[in-house]
């Protein structure tokens, strides 16, 4: 099927991996549509490899981005036996070849060292993180009767989301003592078959990508602020989903605090907290008007965008 695929369009990319008895071990691919969305949205990119539906037992591991829309882009997917360095290895190199040696920004994959090993190799400038929903799922796995109990629970989530710096998150911790795709598969479901089941979760994806565009090309956001300078600019630039975010982040600016702490230079800080919250939450931002550039100690543009 790969190789009638390519045959019928040369934009078409794959690669197989045979062992020494000449059998398929791995084997990776991508059609045209998913180059063009990578070299769009290929900045972020998700890479699981927790799903085996098969009846070969072999690991599905997908490349998964994530579009204007804030919905789910597929880069490219991948059979491979294990999970070991060389073979991981090998899939990122035909990935890296297969998106014209386009690196990522970051990826973010479930905790494992062969992993982190392979992407350092394959991706040395690219920032590698763990993936929020495989550090709650570790909850389950890891902390035995903890899981239960509430109060742990709730620390547990401070951690993950609400610790602004460091120090902070170590004394939560210390006090506290895919997933992506789903595939409708099962452990009888032969590779053909899953090749298939796969080309209709593309398809649907790229549908409600299509529609989400014609969407925002025919129809204009609702604001409960007038639509005048900033919101208009926003109308303009932003889908009708990161509209609504955007707008969100809009209400919260109105009821910050924002005051000059220091100057340096160029260089201006900036201490900014919502007015009824306590002194700890505070956020510094430093501006560079030579470079047009601003950092915040809660790195939360970095985390979300």
């Amino acid at each position: 099927m790969l190789i009638q695929r390519g045959e019928e369009d040369p934009t078409f990319f794959y690669r197989v991996k045979l062992n020494e008895e000449n059998q398929v071990i791995s084997m990776y691919w991508r059609d045209k549509m998913m180059r063009e969305d990578y070299d769009v949205y290929g900045d972020v990119c998700v890479f699981d490899t927790t799903f085996r539906t098969n009846k070969y037992n072999l690991v599905c591991a997908p490349f998964v981005g994530v579009n204007n829309h804030w919905s789910n882009v597929m880069f490219g997917c991948a059979f491979i036996a294990d999970e070991k360095t060389n073979t991981l290895v090998w899939l990122l190199e035909a990935f890296l070849e297969s998106m014209g040696e386009k690196e990522h920004i970051t990826i973010f994959t479930d905790q494992d060292q062969a992993m982190a090993n392979a992407i350092e190799q394959v991706f040395p400038n690219t920032r590698h993180r763990l993936c929020l929903w495989h550090l709650q799922n570790n909850v389950v796995s890891r902390f035995g009767d903890l899981k239960a109990d509430n109060t742990f629970k709730d620390t547990f989530k401070k951690c993950l989301y609400r610790c602004y710096n460091e120090k902070e998150f170590e004394t939560t911790w210390s006090e506290s003592t895919n997933n992506a795709i789903g595939f409708k598969g099962n452990k009888s479901t032969s590779l053909t078959e899953f090749f298939n089941i796969f080309g209709e979760t593309v398809d649907r994806w790229m549908y409600q990508e299509d529609q989400n565009e014609y969407d925002c090309g025919n129809s204009f956001p609702k604001s409960g602020f007038p639509m005048v300078g900033m919101i208009k600019h926003a109308e303009n630039v932003y889908t009708l989903t990161l509209f609504r975010d955007f707008e969100k982040e809009f209400k919260y600016a109105m009821v910050c605090i924002s005051n000059v702490y220091y100057i340096n230079g160029n260089f201006f800080g900036y201490k900014v907290q919502l007015e009824s919250w306590p002194e700890h939450t505070a956020k510094y931002v430093a501006f560079d008007p030579t470079t047009n550039s601003i950092k915040c100690t809660c790195r939360n543009f970095e985390e979300s965008g």
